[in-house]
């Protein structure tokens, strides 16, 4: 049985002398005392840390109600929550620790129904990358912060993050709603912005008017292509211009002043000349405007190139007062043919029907046959330029080679003219130059003439005194004829028009003379048709002188020279059927050419043919009218008779004065022709010329 403790000391104390145990009465009480004196340190101690430590527990009631006054009152919200972490350490979750009034009313949640409840307990997703980007934030103590949209209460928020204590984070957060929407909607803005931009650059770039725009003091901000290449300039050089230095300065004021004078926002048109980078001017019409980009004042205009429209519209403008001149001279022009028809018709049937009086003496019947040939005559003339100015108009007129002598033919016209010269006491010249082999050349001899004629003519009718002189000379390889008179002359603005058909016919200077009045042109049209050219010279009173060249080559004039042929003078041995059904015109044919010719008479083709089958070897020529009744006109009547002997001259006699009528004569087998009324001298030359063939 174990003693106890105390009787084991007791009994120690037994063996042990007084001296011992006092020894050990002194070690203990020294070992009391000092208990003692400990004991009363720290019991000093204690007391004095159990003031302290109640002082430190007022001044920790004192920061914490301090705390949560600042807490409470925090314009920010702020959010305490603690992290959840699974087994191998990984956040997948916190808890609503501590939440201030302020996020209340940011959040719109109460703080009652947040605190002590998880993110999972309030339906709240937190991406898995935030969710560990926070816990990063409790390991490393860096804090964070970023923007984000709240999908729970619908708000963006500008958050901080901060670990107060391990598994801890608190979160400082703003709602910047307002701020972001502002800031989408200008992104948005700023998109659409650069979008319109991107438009309008894009319109910019295609459209084909010039765009530009311009500070107020008038430096070019942007220009697009078509500005560009309308200038001749480069982006980068108009950039570094300005407008005045592309405009053409007047006395009044400028556009681009305009426009900064009269704010009001209205186009403004005007159409003005631009200096181009060589120099050059160009007619432009610009829309110009005051606009405002980014609350800074711009002039924008848009240009347009008119140069062309302005020069076409000229062009137009010129076509139109040509048209309303035209139509006006053709008017006129038909008024003076009516009045030239009917003046000689009204001659030639008043005088014929005077011939009907029995009263009448020989030499006032020859007066009034005079007067009926020379009205008859101005009649024929006046059909005749009607109908040649319709064949040229037509393009109908062809060019034929002839043998020509000059030297006869300008003294066949002297001689013809002489007599209408000296009647109006005007003194007629001849004067040449070209003569002997050298004035035989070839050419077109019914439009030589008709050239002669007309100009001698012209000159005669508008001559009332002095003279009138005709005449040739070679310069180079060129004939030139001229015909000179003192008549009134022609005023130099008229030089290049007087040549123009039915112009003649609206001139007060031709209004007292009688005549088509195409004369001028028939003979421009002749002279261009034969490869010559036509001038004139003139001064008002003192009279014109027209001239027209033709070409002319040495081997033509050598070739030429032994071909031609004389008109006949004297009847030789040639038999000449004539093929025409009016008697008139037969009777005509007969004193022309019974003098030279033996004739015989057939009315029809049919009677024709069959008199040249019986006395083909006495038959030289035939002259055939082409239109004529039965059953053989005189194209298929030719026909026939070629079918039998190819080398008979057949000379058409027509009243068609057409070309295509003409091809169709020659076409049928005729060798040449000649138009009614048959000219006798045309007619005399043309059988001279294949009866000399034939023989």
């Amino acid at each position: 049985m174990k003693k106890p403790k105390n009787e084991a000391i007791n009994s120690d104390y037994g063996k042990k002398s007084r001296e011992e145990l006092i020894q050990e009465l002194e070690k203990t009480y020294l070992e009391y005392n000092s208990l003692k004196t400990a004991f009363q340190q720290i019991n000093t101690n204690f007391q004095y840390s159990k003031d302290e430590l109640s002082k430190t527990a007022e001044k920790l009631k004192e920061c914490e109600n301090e705390f949560c006054n600042i807490f409470d009152n925090m314009f920010n919200g702020l959010l305490v929550v603690d992290i959840f972490t699974n087994e191998k350490g990984e956040p997948y979750d916190h808890k609503f620790v501590r939440a201030n009034k302020i996020s209340e009313k940011l959040t719109g949640k109460k703080v009652v129904d947040v605190i002590g409840k998880s993110s999972r307990d309030l339906n709240l997703e937190w991406p898995p990358e935030l969710l560990y980007q926070l816990y990063q934030v409790t390991k490393q103590g860096t804090p964070i912060e970023y923007e984000r949209y709240n999908e729970f209460v619908g708000k963006y928020f500008h958050t901080q993050v901060f670990s107060p204590a391990p598994k801890q984070l608190a979160f400082v957060f703003d709602d910047i709603t307002e701020r972001k929407e502002a800031e989408n909607q200008l992104i948005a803005a700023k998109e659409k912005a650069e979008e319109n931009e991107l438009r309008f650059r894009a319109i910019s770039d295609q459209v084909l008017d010039g765009i530009a725009l311009a500070d107020m003091q008038g430096n070019y901000v942007f220009v697009n292509p078509s500005f560009c290449e309308m200038t001749g300039y480069s982006e980068t050089e108009l950039l570094e211009k300005n407008v005045f230095e592309l405009a053409v300065m007047k006395d009044e004021p400028s556009m681009f002043q305009y426009i900064k004078q009269h704010k009001d926002g209205q186009t403004v048109r005007r159409r003005r000349k631009l200096i181009r980078r060589d120099k050059s001017l160009i007619n432009v019409d610009i829309n110009g405007r005051l606009i405002t980009i980014n609350n800074e004042e711009f002039i924008m205009g848009v240009v347009r190139d008119v140069t062309e429209q302005m020069r076409v519209e000229k062009e137009l403008i010129a076509a139109k007062e040509r048209a309303e001149e035209s139509d006006r001279l053709k008017t006129a022009f038909l008024m003076n043919m009516s009045h030239e028809i009917r003046t000689p018709m009204n001659a030639i049937l008043g005088f014929l029907d005077l011939l009907k009086e029995p009263d009448l003496d020989d030499s006032q019947k020859l007066e009034y046959i005079n007067i009926v040939n020379k009205s008859g005559e101005r009649l024929l003339d006046t059909i005749n330029d009607i109908i040649e100015i319709s064949r040229i108009e037509a393009g109908e007129t062809r060019v034929s080679e002839d043998i020509v002598n000059i030297e006869e033919t300008l003294q066949f016209y002297y001689d013809l003219f002489k007599y209408d010269a000296e009647l109006k006491g005007l003194a007629f010249r001849v004067s040449q130059q070209v003569k002997g082999s050298s004035s035989i050349i070839k050419t077109d001899k019914q439009k030589l003439e008709n050239i002669l004629s007309n100009l001698i003519k012209n000159a005669i009718k508008f001559t009332s005194k002095g003279s009138v002189e005709i005449g040739n000379y070679l310069e180079d390889d060129t004939l030139v004829f001229y015909v000179k008179d003192t008549g009134k002359g022609i005023p130099a603005d008229r030089f290049d028009v007087i040549f123009d058909r039915f112009v003649q016919a609206d001139m007060s200077l031709t209004r007292a003379h009688e005549g088509s009045g195409l004369g001028l042109a028939i003979v421009k049209a002749h002279v261009q048709l034969l490869g010559g050219k036509i001038w004139l010279q003139s001064k008002v009173g003192e009279g014109s002188t027209f001239y027209f060249s033709l070409p002319l080559s040495r081997e033509s004039q050598e070739s030429v020279g032994e071909n031609y042929q004389p008109y006949p003078d004297q009847q030789d041995n040639t038999t000449i059927l004539i093929v025409e059904d009016d008697e008139l015109s037969f009777q005509y044919y007969e004193i022309i050419l019974s003098p030279y010719s033996k004739l015989i008479h057939e009315r029809n083709g049919v009677d024709a043919v069959k008199t040249f089958e019986e006395r083909k070897g006495d038959i030289s020529l035939i002259l055939m009218d082409m239109k004529m009744p039965g059953k053989l006109d005189g194209f298929e009547a030719t026909r026939t008779i070629r079918e039998k002997d190819k080398d008979i001259p057949i000379i058409a006699q027509t009243a068609y004065a057409m070309e295509i009528d003409k091809m169709k004569a020659l076409e049928a087998g005729c060798n040449d022709y000649v138009t009614k009324p048959v000219s006798k001298e045309k007619l005399l030359s043309l059988i001279a010329k294949y009866s000399k063939s034939k023989s």
